[in-house]
């Protein structure tokens, strides 16, 4: 592989050299500039970076070999992060979270990606963050489905497809999330669709304790005297006891107690979506504050703001005294 840059620094050819050259006097004459019989192909090149090309493509071939060579970069750290990953002993006896094995690691690989390959322009800013994400989802996929298979069915949770497919997208969501963004967790979302894909179908029979216990008026059955009042609640229901006592339960189904948490069944694909949106915005801001916090280098405000708090303070210890001897 060679890598070839104009006069500005721009990479113009990044690819194979072949047999004698040719594979860069086959990809030059392509674009117009052919080299002479029995010429040098390292002096050729060099003078056709220095001349450039006969035809007005030069401007596109430099994007098109930067862009080429941005991909290698990105694939080539992609790889590189997985497999340490893989090989990481930390990993081997599976921390008891994901966020205190992921975290430190993506600290560290950031340390040593601003010390060694951003200064020496290795790689950039964006195949680094693409490297650190891209290696977290196979293993977050293949943990959430492993943990789906051991939690989901032997629990006895329903098993029509609508029900645990959801669940299963919500478990892997769940472990691409947390791997995003350590331990903040958009509870509302998350919990509102797992509820609403494992409670909604069941049926609720209310232990002795947990029922309102009355007695019915001579001549009425317990299911006549609060038919109205079960009617206007649309919850819960209403039977006899063996003594003959009334119990009210108040809940039904489970559908009926997600109500209690303003939680619709229906709605579990739409509080799904809401997650994939958390999980893609968690990614897109890896890629914000990496380029602007320490590739530019931008500290939004926040230098004037401690700047300013340090002297606040400052004035507050001279005029109490701390700190005097």
């Amino acid at each position: 592989m060679i890598l070839a840059l104009n006069p500005g620094g721009n990479p113009f050819y990044f690819g194979p050299v072949g047999e004698n050259g040719s594979a860069v006097t086959e990809y030059f004459a392509e674009r117009g500039t052919h080299c002479p019989p029995n010429k040098n192909v390292a002096e050729f090149t060099l003078e056709t970076a220095a001349k450039g090309g006969t035809e007005e493509r030069t401007a596109d071939e430099s994007i098109g070999a930067k862009n080429g060579m941005s991909r290698r970069k990105t694939l080539k750290c992609s790889r590189k992060s997985s497999v340490t990953r893989k090989n990481d002993p930390q990993s081997q006896p599976h921390p008891p979270t994901i966020v205190n094995g992921v975290v430190p690691k993506f600290y560290m690989d950031r340390a040593l990606w601003e010390a060694r390959e951003y200064p020496s322009r290795i790689y950039g800013w964006i195949a680094f963050c693409t490297a650190q994400v891209v290696a977290e989802i196979p293993m977050a996929i293949v943990a959430s489905t492993v943990y789906w298979l051991f939690w989901y069915y032997p629990t006895n949770l329903p098993r029509d497809s609508s029900n645990a497919g959801d669940m299963f997208l919500m478990t892997m969501l769940f472990y691409l999330f947390i791997s995003g963004w350590g331990q903040w967790i958009c509870a509302t979302y998350w919990f509102g669709g797992t509820l609403a894909a494992t409670l909604r179908d069941l049926t609720v029979q209310c232990a002795p304790g947990e029922s309102t216990l009355f007695n019915a008026p001579p001549g009425e059955t317990c299911q006549s005297y609060a038919r109205d009042f079960v009617q206007a609640t649309g919850m819960g229901y209403v039977s006899t006891t063996s003594n003959g006592t009334c119990a009210h339960c108040p809940y039904a189904t489970g559908a009926e107690y997600l109500s209690t948490l303003n939680i619709e069944p229906d709605e579990k694909w739409g509080d799904c979506g809401v997650f994939w949106v958390y999980v893609f915005t968690n990614w897109l801001l890896a890629y914000f504050f990496i380029y602007t916090v320490r590739v530019r280098k931008w500290s939004f405000g926040m230098g004037y703001f401690f700047g300013g708090l340090g002297t606040v303070v400052d004035f507050l210890a001279r005029l109490l005294g701390i700190g005097k001897s």
